[in-house]
C-alpha cells in the first residue's frame, strides 16, 4: 500500500464534507421553494426525497472515507469496489 494513499482518502472525505456543507446553501440561494411551487405536489416531494438521498450518500461516502481511510486504501476487493463506486458517482455529477 502506498504510504500516502490513506491520507489522500482521508482528505477526499474532508473534501466531500466541505462540498456537502456548501451545497446546503443551494436550496435557499436558488429559491427552490418558490421555483418548485409550480410543480404538482408529488413532483415537489420527489425532488426533496431525491435530494435527501444524494445528501445521505455523500455523507456516507465522506464518513467512511474519513473513518476507514486505511481500510479503503488497502486495495481489497471491497475497498476497490467502494472507491470505484464513489468515483463513478462523482464522475457523473461532474459531467452533469
Amino acid at each position: 500500500m502506498n504510504r500516502w494513499l490513506p491520507n489522500l482518502v482521508f482528505l477526499a472525505g474532508i473534501g466531500q464534507l466541505m462540498i456537502l456543507a456548501v451545497s446546503a446553501l443551494f436550496p435557499s440561494r436558488l429559491k427552490w421553494r418558490e421555483e418548485l411551487r409550480s410543480l404538482p405536489r408529488l413532483h415537489r416531494r420527489m425532488h426533496w426525497v431525491y435530494g435527501g438521498y444524494v445528501v445521505l450518500a455523500i455523507f456516507a461516502f465522506a464518513t467512511l472515507s474519513i473513518s476507514e481511510a486505511r481500510e479503503l486504501a488497502s486495495g481489497t476487493g471491497l475497498a476497490r469496489g467502494f472507491c470505484g463506486y464513489i468515483a463513478v458517482v462523482w464522475g457523473i455529477r461532474l459531467a452533469l
